[in-house]
């Protein structure tokens, strides 16, 4: 009897112990970044996705800043993580870095819900969790190999550094400096705007609002610990602060030209603004619509939200204006390259979901039935995000695999011709074709041809001896039409279309449906070549009426060429 009685005593124990450490915040979290990442997994592609996932890829086969492998500012940290990762997962980078942003994607869940619910109670960690775990865009870039895919947990990491060293020891102080600074080993421009958020935390430490002298010292020490550690080799194996500077200066003056305030006017203005607000609208889309709709309540109910502020929500909202002002006004005044650069505020959004719901509930149904209202609220926002994710309009779950299915048809369709033989024909600024022959058809010569801003056709780079594997100043000035011996060209961007005058040369070859595309072929032929003259290309020499007139002033862009 006795033995029965302590026998079903220890069952209930363990029963009673494994409840309370399911109900555990830390147990929740970690449910809740498995979710995260069982969602991405299944979804990952087979080949790199874009042209800055392959560029990733050839800097980890061999770094070189000048020929954009990877592209300014460097990103050595994640370099250095695939080329540990990568022999790991077989050789595979797609396989490896793909990975990589699915655990994050689950860790910034888990951390989401840590953080709401240590800042404003369990409905915002859990709100904070759900957001971050349905958010259109977060789930794509979790699904490849890209840094955008890591950058919202490293915000979110800087912004809870900035928060312990505002309330914090010293150590915590010199803790955050050398945290923010190692991040930008990932992302520079992530380190870059979490400098603001960590001095106003640092400032916030006294009433005064004035940094104390070892404060001060202790943060810039470890920033600069943090970005000594990456920045140093970066630059030895960039050729030096100079060489750097230069690749650096020269990408930031052609990406930011179109699109900088004070380079493109209203136009470029626009444009950024349209970028941020597509993807602010397809990080968090619906709950900024309730966020709005609390907005407009407060106005018309005349009471700013309906419930009190919650303890530090002034300091909660300094701090989180400092964390996320400086990136939103690059990518509206300077520069948004692509949409997922807004994953940087994703975190922010996520933190503000519960309380902005909560209070939201509380002007449309006050009293006892406000909690309710929000979570349906919170469930209605997530179907919504996960319908925007999975939609036609948007196809966002469906691009990957268009993509995979886009490389394998186009890796099949070149293999059918002699790689000894034959020439590929890319855009220079197409689809990611020319890098994605380098990588993939690494056995085949490729060239990349377009027009310079003179209007000039020709070369502008290429991955066979005497001409640059890639230079952003044949943008500028395109090179000399330098095609190495072959029989047949392959021609694999349509765009390139566009600079080949006699296009009804080419053979169409379709690649599939529609979807896939189609490449165009033309044989080579040494006695009448290929010829870049003024704003065109021919596919044969003799094809350029004008041609022999301009080839005797010497220019390369018109000679024409003899038997190779």
């Amino acid at each position: 009897m006795a033995q029965g009685v302590l026998t079903e005593s220890g069952a209930g124990l363990r029963g009673a112990t494994a409840s309370a450490v399911l109900a555990s915040p830390l147990a929740r979290a970690a449910a809740l970044g498995a979710v995260g990442f069982a969602t991405r997994l299944p979804l990952r592609g087979v080949y790199l996705f874009n042209w800055d996932a392959l560029q990733f890829a050839l800097g980890m086969q061999h770094f070189v800043l000048a020929a954009h492998r990877p592209h300014p500012p460097g990103y050595i940290g994640y370099i250095w993580l695939g080329r540990v990762l990568t022999p790991l997962a077989g050789g595979d980078v797609q396989a490896a870095m793909s990975l990589l942003s699915t655990v994050a994607a689950g860790l910034t869940v888990a951390a989401a819900y840590l953080a709401g619910r240590r800042l404003a109670g369990e409905f915002a960690g859990v709100a904070a969790a759900v957001v971050t775990l349905t958010s259109p865009l977060f789930w794509f870039y979790g699904e490849t190999a890209l840094t955008y895919g890591l950058e919202p947990l490293l915000s979110l990491a800087g912004f809870w550094l900035a928060l312990r060293a505002r309330r914090g020891t010293r150590l915590d102080v010199a803790a955050a400096g050398l945290g923010v600074g190692l991040m930008g080993a990932i992302r520079p421009s992530c380190e870059l705007f979490l400098v603001p958020v960590l001095a106003v935390a640092t400032l916030r430490r006294t009433p005064a609002w004035r940094m104390r002298r070892p404060d001060a010292a202790l943060l810039a020490a470890g920033l600069a610990a943090g970005t000594a550690a990456w920045l140093l080799p970066l630059l030895a194996w960039s050729g030096g602060p100079i060489a750097y500077l230069e690749a650096g200066l020269q990408l930031g003056k052609r990406v930011s030209g179109g699109s900088a305030l004070w380079s493109a006017g209203l136009g470029g203005l626009a444009l950024n603004l349209q970028g941020v607000l597509d993807g602010l609208l397809l990080s968090a889309g619906p709950l900024l619509a309730v966020a709005l709709a609390w907005g407009a309540a407060g106005i018309l109910s005349r009471r700013p939200g309906g419930a009190p502020a919650p303890p530090g929500r002034r300091e909660h909202l300094l701090l989180g204006s400092a964390w996320v002002a400086p990136a939103l006004a690059t990518f509206t005044f300077v520069h948004i390259g692509q949409l997922a650069y807004v994953l940087y505020a994703l975190p922010a959004i996520a933190l503000l979901a519960g309380p902005v719901l909560l209070r939201f509930a509380a002007v449309v149904r006050p009293g006892a039935g406000a909690r309710p209202l929000a979570a349906y609220l919170l469930a209605g926002g997530a179907l919504a995000s996960l319908a925007m994710f999975l939609t036609p309009m948007t196809n966002l779950a469906a691009e990957i695999h268009q993509r995979d299915s886009r490389v394998a048809t186009l890796r099949a369709e070149v293999a059918r011709h002699p790689a000894a033989s034959t020439l590929l024909l890319t855009d220079p600024e197409g689809p990611g074709s020319y890098r994605t022959a380098q990588y993939y058809l690494p056995e085949y010569a490729a060239v990349a041809v377009g027009r310079d801003a003179r209007g000039r056709a020709g070369e502008m780079f290429a991955d066979h001896g005497g001409a640059p594997e890639y230079s952003l100043a044949r943008f500028d000035r395109a090179g000399p039409l330098r095609l190495p011996p072959a029989r047949v060209a392959l021609v694999l961007d349509a765009t390139t279309l566009d600079v080949l005058v006699d296009a009804w040369r080419l053979t169409p070859i379709p690649l599939g449906d529609d979807l896939h595309g189609r490449v165009y072929s033309f044989p080579i032929d040494w006695r009448d070549p290929p010829l870049a003259h003024g704003p065109y290309l021919y596919a044969r020499a003799s094809d350029c009426a004008v041609c022999a007139p301009a080839a005797s002033r010497g220019d390369g862009l018109d000679r024409p060429r003899g038997a190779r």
